[in-house]
């Protein structure tokens, strides 16, 4: 399937199910069970990475930030420069930079949410 090439494309390890899981658990909740974060340059994010920017979850998508909200995401507005807080663990955000694609809500195309 399209994430089990691009995770090879990425070059991380495990093949099966359970060893993707194994490794994206590792990356993605530290040993006092809270989520794991790490900063990065926005603008080497790729679409469909997730950022908490001004207190808020925020979805990358097509040199943008779309606020997260529980009907879909608010208007978008421009990538800030420099570092930002990636919530998406690494070999996630590794596996989207390979080339994989997420499905998106129809609301991240930019259009604001209702509710």
């Amino acid at each position: 399937n399209a994430w089990r090439a691009a995770w090879r494309g990425a070059g991380l390890e495990g093949e099966k199910a359970g060893e993707m899981d194994a490794v994206l658990h590792q990356s993605r909740v530290a040993d006092d069970q809270r989520q794991r974060r790490f900063m990065r340059d926005a603008s080497g994010l790729p679409d469909g990475a997730f950022v908490w920017h001004e207190g808020q979850a925020c979805l990358v998508h097509r040199g943008r930030l779309h606020p997260y909200r529980t009907a879909g995401y608010d208007a978008p507005y421009e990538l800030p420069e420099g570092l930002v807080e990636v919530m998406t663990p690494k070999p996630t955000v590794a596996v989207l930079l390979a080339g994989f694609r997420p499905a998106l809500h129809p609301s991240a195309s930019g259009a604001v949410a209702e509710g």
